[in-house]
């Protein structure tokens, strides 16, 4: 099919999903904002020196402190780095910048933590819906690995 004939259908594998405003990723170079996220990748904004290059493969992590919940070592690839824009004096070398990055090599166990962790930190459109995730899922810490329970 040509790509004038699928011009405003979604086109991605997955269901993105906005995420809550506290939906932190983490990466060796720090920490920045989740604005959307989905089975296949997420879309972060972040403030980097205006010389910051990201690799083309890198491992993330991602935080939520008001449901108590991380995520570690998640490997992706880059996908997009679209500069927003260039802060003022003094700071002028800093700059913020919205990144694209696609999962790649999720374990089925990945898949799995990480789908449970998109249902308890996506933003919630519905009312009735506003407190379901958190209350249907039980979260374990063993060390860097993250097991979810469902509550039955």
């Amino acid at each position: 099919m040509a790509y004038h004939q699928l011009k405003g259908i979604e086109r991605r594998q997955h269901k993105r999903y906005q995420a809550k405003e506290n939906l932190i990723v983490y990466d060796s170079e720090g920490f920045g904002q989740v604005e959307n996220i989905s089975m296949g990748g997420l879309r972060f904004r972040v403030l980097r020196s205006r010389d910051y290059i990201l690799p083309p493969s890198f491992n993330i992590g991602l935080l939520c402190a008001e449901a108590k919940t991380y995520f570690d070592n998640l490997p992706c690839q880059l996908v997009s780095i679209t500069p927003s824009t260039q802060l003022e004096q003094p700071a002028r070398m800093t700059r913020s910048v919205q990144v694209g990055i696609k999962f790649i090599d999720l374990t089925m166990l990945q898949q799995k933590q990480l789908s449970s962790f998109i249902t308890m930190n996506k933003l919630n459109t519905s009312k009735n819906n506003a407190s379901t995730s958190l209350q249907a899922m039980r979260l374990e810490l063993c060390g860097n690995q993250m097991l979810f329970n469902v509550a039955t």
